[in-house]
């Protein structure tokens, strides 16, 4: 009896013994798979509250870069940069500002006026204007111009006034004089008869050259005789020109379409010269000039003196001694 009875228990225990072991092994199985979902539940959970600090705290910086970009804009923008400028009554020749308006500096582009004033005055738009080699390896800015090729003499004045174009003003400087060192003298008798005595040209496009300068209000004077030839201020009023072989020229004078009143303007740039700017506004039945020299912000300076010269109630010569000066209006 007591055998049977053992070899029962043993065989009950061997029935037994897998399942509860199998039930163990599930229960515990199913216990880390809990514990497994407990925690991706709770890193996820951590992730998702990362990644919302992460999103709020970028706004915030953007916001804060914002601000501060703003206000650089604002101070940046508010200081006057060039080196030498004057603002003209073009009617009374009252001086509404002024900074060191004598000083001879090099004019850059903006002497490409007097290239395009002589060319209107001498050549009829029909006039045919061969390139030499010299004109086509003008540096930098050009229209392209192909060496023997020929152009009609107005598709040149375009590209030299709107699109500045070192190489159509030498072609038109060849025409016109034979060279461009005669023209060079011819542009400089030109100026002083205008007014401007503290001229002098030595190249038909502006670019560096030894001896060349002039001064903000030789500018300012030269532009607005200038600007009292009917077809020199209709061509300085066009945003864009197709010249012969279907090429664009685009007026450089962004203040046509971005500041009020624009009636026309010639931009210049070289690194010797830096940026230079004359142009003339109209607003409220007055007429100003602005020219300046040795920019390093064109269009704001622009704004600047706009602002300048049509706030100020009474006429005043005042001078810049630094950026920071002057305050902004």
């Amino acid at each position: 009896m007591r055998c049977r009875a053992l070899l029962i228990f043993t065989l009950a225990l061997i029935l037994i013994l897998p399942s509860t072991s199998s039930f163990a092994k599930t229960k515990k199985c199913q216990h880390t798979k809990k514990k497994v979902c407990y925690t991706t539940q709770k890193k996820a959970k951590q992730t998702a509250s990362v990644k919302k600090y992460r999103k709020k705290a970028k706004k915030y910086n953007k916001k804060r870069l914002r601000k501060a970009s703003r206000k650089y804009r604002r101070q940046y923008y508010s200081a006057f940069t060039a080196r030498s400028a004057i603002v003209l009554d073009a009617d009374t020749n009252d001086i509404y500002f002024a900074k060191d308006p004598y000083l001879p500096l090099q004019p850059a582009s903006t002497i490409k006026i007097v290239t395009g004033l002589l060319a209107l005055k001498n050549l009829d738009e029909n006039d045919p204007v061969r390139v030499s080699h010299y004109a086509q390896t003008a540096p930098p800015q050009k229209a392209y111009l192909r060496c023997g090729e020929v152009y009609p003499a107005i598709d040149l004045i375009y590209a030299t006034l709107l699109h500045s174009a070192n190489d159509a003003s030498r072609a038109l400087a060849e025409k016109i004089a034979g060279s461009e060192e005669e023209f060079a003298q011819i542009m400089t008798q030109t100026v002083h008869a205008l007014g401007a005595k503290n001229t002098v040209c030595r190249t038909s496009s502006g670019l560096t050259a030894p001896g060349q300068c002039t001064t903000a209000y030789d500018l300012a004077v030269i532009f607005k005789k200038a600007m009292q030839d009917e077809k020199f201020s209709n061509i300085l009023k066009t945003r864009k020109f197709e010249i012969h072989g279907g090429k664009f020229v685009v007026n450089h004078n962004k203040a046509l379409w971005q500041v009020e009143g624009a009636e026309g303007g010639k931009t210049g740039f070289t690194r010797a010269a830096q940026r230079t700017y004359v142009g003339m506004f109209k607003r409220n039945n007055r007429t100003i000039v602005i020219a300046f020299l040795g920019s390093e912000n064109l269009w704001s300076d622009v704004r600047y003196l706009v602002r300048k010269a049509f706030t100020d109630v009474r006429p005043t010569i005042q001078a810049a001694k630094t950026k920071r000066d002057v305050s902004s209006i």
